[in-house]
């Protein structure tokens, strides 16, 4: 828990969650349930760190969840805006994998990802393998992650056009739309900026 706040400041906020979270029909969570809350709270609370403004030294942490909780849901919302935009391009070069993950699985992540009650979790695990690393990243920061590798790919792949890489992809394997890897790697066989 990297949150400069103490459990005595952040517990009124997971109280306020949990209200929220049973719909004031229960005074009471599961232990579970409580821990999930308290970690959307310090998730939200951290992600101010990635918006690069300065964070007021006297902020409460009550108006750091805020500020961070709203922050998680812009995030959602623009990156639901790109999705939308990649669409209208998107290209899935015949391989199965990537398409079910683009036209299924991200379209369910945008359907189940709870940014009030569970902001911090990574949902949904994509069948179609980016070559960045997200495992140390939680919610929608591994989510961003995720898309920001396809839409590199995405570009790199249309700039040398849909042909040269379903002939890349072909020479490389003749069943390639079963193919359940990175297609950016076949076709360029070379590093990925992401690392």
């Amino acid at each position: 828990m990297d949150c400069r706040y103490f459990f005595e400041e952040l517990f009124p906020i997971v109280c306020s969650l949990s209200e929220q979270y049973t719909q004031n029909d229960s005074s009471s969570v599961t232990f579970d349930t409580a821990n999930d809350l308290m970690n959307a709270v310090v998730y939200c609370i951290n992600y101010l760190k990635t918006d690069n403004k300065p964070v007021p030294d006297d902020i409460t942490a009550e108006q750091a969840y805020r500020l961070g909780y709203d922050l998680v849901v812009d995030r959602a919302k623009t990156l639901l805006e790109a999705y939308n935009k990649l669409s209208a391009c998107f290209e899935d070069y015949g391989v199965k994998c990537l398409r079910y993950t683009f036209q299924v699985q991200l379209q369910e992540f945008f359907l189940r990802y709870d940014p009030k009650f569970k902001p911090h979790e990574y949902i949904m695990l994509f069948d179609y393998p980016v070559l960045c690393d997200i495992s140390q990243l939680q919610g929608i920061e591994a989510f961003e992650m995720y898309f920001k590798c396809l839409c590199f790919e995405q570009a790199e792949l249309a700039r040398i056009g849909i042909d040269a890489v379903k002939e890349k992809l072909h020479g490389y394997h003749r069943d390639y739309s079963n193919l359940y890897e990175n297609i950016y790697r076949i076709v360029f066989r070379h590093d990925y900026p992401f690392g």
